[in-house]
């Protein structure tokens, strides 16, 4: 009897610690993931997880605690915003003037592709529509025309030609 209690004890203790354990690892990813989408005010271009500057460890504090007190991700991403200014957040939401982060890029490139596709087409389209009468002819003068010892090597090539066919 004393054996079952005990074992009872254990697991309930055991399953206890890494129900602890499992809880601290996923406030540890929620904290990094929101420390992630904040820019760190001190470093050029950084995220606040990623930087390691001695504001971006105190704001990484700051959002543990704020999820260890049950606040949303939301609601702290806007308690930064409140604090700093939209600035913060390396993606701004799509609305207003940030819309044109969102959406210039798309456009630009997809105005770029139209341009080259036209480029490429009209470039085509020019060498495809030289007449015949305007391609560059070679006439032959005296001076180029084959001679009697040049006339039998292209004899002996042609009757190989015929010969290969």
């Amino acid at each position: 009897m004393w054996k079952m209690v005990i074992i009872l004890v254990l697991v309930l203790l055991t399953g206890q610690g890494s129900f602890s354990l499992a809880s601290a690892a996923t406030l540890e990813e929620q904290t990094r993931a929101i420390a992630a989408q904040l820019r760190c005010p001190v470093c050029q271009n950084l995220s606040v997880a990623d930087s390691q500057s001695e504001l971006a460890k105190q704001m990484q504090a700051l959002i543990r605690q704020k999820l260890e007190a049950g606040e949303t991700p939301e609601h702290i991403q806007t308690y930064f915003v409140e604090k700093y200014g939209e600035w913060i957040l390396l993606s701004p939401k799509p609305k207003g003037w940030n819309l044109l982060v969102w959406v210039l890029p798309p456009l630009f490139l997809a105005g770029g592709g139209i341009v080259v596709g036209l480029m490429i087409k009209q470039w085509v389209r020019k060498e495809r529509d030289v007449p015949e009468e305007d391609l560059p002819v070679k006439e032959q003068s005296p001076e180029t025309s084959p001679s009697a010892e040049q006339n039998k090597y292209v004899e002996q090539l042609r009757r190989e030609l015929e010969e290969y066919e």
